[in-house]
C-alpha cells in the first residue's frame, strides 16, 4: 500500500523546470489541485492527458488543456511526465505506449509514491528508455529518463478476451490492463449474477468495468446504459457489447451517475472503492445518495459490496430500508427500492 503521506506532485514541482522539453504532457494527474500546482510551478507549456473521465472533466471545466482517451493524444509533445498507475501490467502498458509515441531521446519521466511500485516501474522504463537519474522527496520518487528503442505498439496488443457461463447465458468479455475483472469473473460479480438473474429495463450498470454485468443482463434481453469513468474500461465495455451483439445498450463516460441523462427502472453495480492507490468510499456513497432521483417509481438498485463496506446506514438513509439478498464471508448483495 502506498504511503498516505506521499506527495508526488510536491516532488515534481521541484524538478519540472529541469525537464528538457518546451511542451510537456502530464499524464493522469491525481486531480485539479495537483494540475494547478504544476502549472504554477513552471515556465514550461503544460497540457494534460487523462485516462479518468472525472479528472479530465474537472480540468476541462476549469479551463486547463486536457484530453481524455484510452490510447494516445492526437498531438505530440516534446516530453511526457507519467504519474505512476496502480498495477504492474497497467504501468508497463502506459510506459511503453508513451515511449513509442515520443521522438527518440525525448524525456519520459515517471513520478509516484515511494512505496507504490516505483521500483518495478523503473525496470519497465529501463526496457524502452535510458534512465538519467532518480530523485527522492516527500515520500515519493521521480525517475528521469529519455525514450530510446521503444517498440511500436497498439491498443489491441494489450487486449484480453475471456468468457463465462451462468445457466443458459454465455457472455464473452473484453478487457485491458487496469480494468476491473481482467481475465475472470470476480467472486462478487458472480454472486450478484447468480442471485439476481433478471432486471427491469431500462437499466444502468454503474462502474461497468469490462462490461460483464451489463452484458449478462443485455444477453437476457435488458436495455440500458453502461457507465464508466476509466477510458480503458469504457473501451473494454464497448467491445464486450459488440462481441455479444447486444442491441439497445449504450456505453457512456460518466463520473458515477453524471452520464445518466434519463431515469431508469434498475441500477446495478459492483462499486469500486479505490481511487488510484487510496481507498475511496465516497464513490459508493455518491452512488447511493444520487440513485433515488435517477430511479423511476418502484425502481430498484442492486449492489454487491465487500462486507467491510458499511453501506447499510447509507442505504437506509437514502431509501428507508434495505434487503440483503445474498451473502458470503466476503460479499453481500443489497437491494433497495424507490
Amino acid at each position: 500500500m502506498a504511503d498516505p503521506k506521499a506527495d508526488p506532485t510536491g516532488l515534481l514541482t521541484r524538478w519540472l523546470d529541469d525537464i528538457p522539453a518546451d511542451e510537456v504532457l502530464v499524464v493522469d494527474p491525481p486531480g485539479l489541485d495537483e494540475a494547478r500546482s504544476l502549472l504554477l510551478s513552471t515556465q514550461r507549456s503544460v497540457r494534460f492527458f487523462c485516462h479518468d473521465y472525472a479528472t479530465h472533466r474537472d480540468l476541462d471545466e476549469f479551463g486547463l488543456l486536457s484530453e481524455f482517451g484510452a490510447w494516445l493524444p492526437e498531438e505530440r509533445a516534446d516530453g511526457v511526465v507519467l504519474y505512476l498507475p496502480k498495477g504492474r501490467e497497467l504501468t508497463a502498458m502506459v510506459i511503453v505506449k508513451f515511449a513509442g509515441w515520443l521522438d527518440e531521446h525525448a524525456p519520459l519521466w515517471l513520478v509516484g509514491p515511494k512505496r507504490g511500485g516505483v521500483g518495478s516501474a523503473r525496470a519497465a522504463l529501463a526496457e524502452c528508455s535510458v534512465i538519467d537519474g532518480v530523485e527522492s522527496g516527500r515520500h515519493s520518487k521521480l525517475v528521469r529518463a529519455a525514450s530510446v528503442d521503444a517498440p511500436s505498439v497498439a491498443l489491441d496488443d494489450f487486449l484480453t478476451e475471456w468468457g463465462f457461463e451462468l445457466g443458459e447465458t454465455e457472455v464473452r468479455v473484453a478487457s485491458f490492463p487496469g480494468v476491473f475483472g481482467r481475465g475472470r469473473l470476480d467472486a462478487g460479480t458472480q454472486l450478484l449474477l447468480e442471485t439476481v438473474r433478471a432486471l427491469k429495463s431500462p437499466l444502468a450498470d454503474v462502474g461497468a468495468g469490462c462490461g460483464a454485468i451489463g452484458a449478462f443482463y443485455g444477453r437476457r434481453g435488458a436495455e440500458g446504459v453502461l457507465l464508466e469513468t476509466n477510458a480503458l474500461a469504457l473501451e473494454a465495455s464497448r467491445r464486450t457489447v459488440r462481441m455479444n451483439r447486444i442491441p439497445n445498450v449504450e456505453v457512456v463516460a460518466s463520473d458515477v451517475l453524471s452520464g445518466l441523462d434519463a431515469s431508469v427502472k434498475s441500477i446495478v453495480s459492483n462499486p469500486p472503492f479505490h481511487t488510484g492507490f487510496q481507498t475511496d468510499h465516497t464513490i459508493t456513497a455518491r452512488l447511493i445518495s444520487g440513485a433515488r432521483e435517477r430511479l423511476r417509481r418502484n425502481g430498484t438498485m442492486t449492489l454487491v459490496c465487500n462486507r467491510h463496506l458499511k453501506v447499510q446506514d447509507q442505504l437506509d438513509e437514502a431509501f428507508g430500508r434495505h434487503q440483503v439478498l445474498a451473502e458470503t464471508t466476503k460479499f453481500r448483495v443489497y437491494r433497495v427500492a424507490r
